[in-house]
């Protein structure tokens, strides 16, 4: 059995997914410098996993971001959904 993603996790994924884009950030980069395995990098962006407080953070910080503003835009994300 497979467990649910929380919306909330999944709105952080489509977030950061967007800033990654926008800042034109590879998974490669990504990965090198927040130091999270590729294939658990994979997995929190596709929304099949969620990010800790402390990935998040990493991620945030490369791209520009904090962990607090990832969160507020996924939670205006659900809001307008």
């Amino acid at each position: 059995m497979t467990a649910r993603i929380d919306p909330l996790d999944l709105a952080v994924s489509t977030v950061l997914r967007g800033h990654q884009g926008q800042k034109n950030v590879t998974n490669v980069h990504l990965a090198a410098t927040t130091g999270i395995h590729p294939r658990t990098l994979i997995r929190i962006l596709e929304g099949h996993r969620a990010a800790t407080v402390g990935e998040l953070r990493l991620l945030a910080g490369v791209l520009g971001s904090t962990a607090s503003e990832i969160a507020v835009e996924a939670e205006r994300l659900i809001e307008n959904a």
